[in-house]
C-alpha cells in the first residue's frame, strides 16, 4: 500500500476549497481531480500556467443552449447526442444535473450566457489563489501507471 501523501499547508487549503461542501462541492461539482468531483467541465490536471493565471476566466466553449419541449432554454454541456437521445448536464443550478431527452424533443445551439466567473463568484481572490496553488501542485505530480 502506498504511503499517504502529505500536502503542504497552502496546497491542502486549496484542495479543501476546491471540494468545499459549503459551496455545494466547490469546483469539484463540475471538475474531477484526484478521483474526486464530477467530470462535467474540462479536465484540469494538465492546464498550463497561462490558463491557471485567471481561474475566473474559464472557458464556456462547451456550454450550449438547450431547448427542450415545454421548458425554458437552459445552459448545458452535451454528454451524448445520438439519433435516439440527447444527454446533457444542466448547469443552470448550483449543482449540474444529468438530464436525458428524446432526440426529437430537444435541440442545442452554440453559445450561452453562462460564465465561469459567475460559477466561482463566491470565492475571494485569496481563495482563488489557494485553489490555483492546489491545481499547480496537482499538475506537477508524476503520472500514475
Amino acid at each position: 500500500k502506498a504511503a499517504a501523501v502529505v500536502l503542504p499547508v497552502a496546497v491542502q487549503k486549496g484542495k479543501e476549497l476546491f471540494f468545499d461542501a459549503v459551496r455545494m462541492g466547490g469546483c469539484g461539482r463540475c471538475h474531477e481531480l484526484q478521483d474526486r468531483g464530477t467530470a462535467v467541465g474540462p479536465e484540469l490536471k494538465s492546464l498550463n500556467a497561462a490558463k491557471l493565471r485567471d481561474l475566473r476566466a474559464g472557458s464556456n466553449t462547451r456550454v450550449v443552449t438547450v431547448s427542450a419541449a415545454g421548458e425554458e432554454p437552459f445552459p448545458g454541456i452535451v454528454v451524448e447526442q445520438t439519433a435516439q437521445r440527447v444527454r446533457v448536464y444542466d448547469v443552470s443550478a448550483g449543482l449540474p444535473v444529468l438530464r436525458t431527452f428524446a432526440a426529437a424533443q430537444v435541440s442545442t445551439t452554440r453559445g450561452n450566457a453562462w460564465s465561469h466567473a459567475e460559477a466561482v463568484r463566491n470565492y475571494s481572490d485569496a481563495e482563488m489563489e489557494a485553489i490555483r496553488g492546489y491545481l499547480e501542485w496537482v499538475a506537477a505530480q508524476p503520472v500514475k501507471n
